[in-house]
């Protein structure tokens, strides 16, 4: 329902453009889990499923290492705004040192695993790709994070429907001009 939607702050950002992409959040899921949080029913069958027509061409392992990649940018602005909401007393640039209270190196390895049937075999630079890639995404996320101050207001605002309020980022406002 849009009442629920607008309650809940609307959807982070989803998937953005290749020079935007560390931008990415966690779209509808965490829509639906702020939703949930409202007290509304939020409901996921496992066996729902869209059915995605792709070109062939999106079929090789630069598509399935962008998409990991993207996993790792979703995970680390899921666990940045975790810790923003539990530890408010402290500024946004300190949040990353309780980084590893909450979240080890070893989940930042297994992201994107949750995806695929446990015990399934890939070929070998499929299985590298879902090793490293996504820790690949997440350690730049954490990096723009960390060094980006704006960058830190736009993973931590309360909500992104005030498009004058959310969309003051340099790298959002500047336009892209073919060079």
């Amino acid at each position: 329902r849009r009442d629920a939607l607008i309650r809940a702050g609307g959807f982070h950002p989803g998937r953005m453009p290749s020079h935007l992409f560390h931008f990415t959040g966690d779209a509808d899921v965490g829509a639906a889990r702020n939703i949930a949080a409202l007290g509304y029913k939020v409901v996921y069958h496992p066996d729902a499923a869209v059915k995605h027509e792709m070109p062939d061409r999106r079929h090789g392992v630069p598509e399935i290492e962008e998409w990991i990649f993207g996993e790792g940018l979703v995970t680390s602005f899921v666990v940045m705004r975790a810790l923003a909401a539990g530890y408010p007393e402290i500024g946004s640039e300190q949040l990353i040192c309780h980084l590893p209270e909450v979240f080890s190196a070893e989940n930042i390895t297994a992201i994107g695993h949750g995806y695929v049937n446990s015990g399934a075999k890939f070929p070998g630079e499929i299985e590298n790709a879902f090793r490293i890639t996504g820790a690949k995404g997440f350690h730049a996320h954490q990096r723009h994070f960390l060094n980006d101050a704006d960058f830190r207001d736009w993973v931590l605002q309360p909500d992104y429907l005030n498009v004058e309020e959310c969309y003051r980022h340099p790298d959002l406002t500047r336009k892209v001009t073919g060079e």
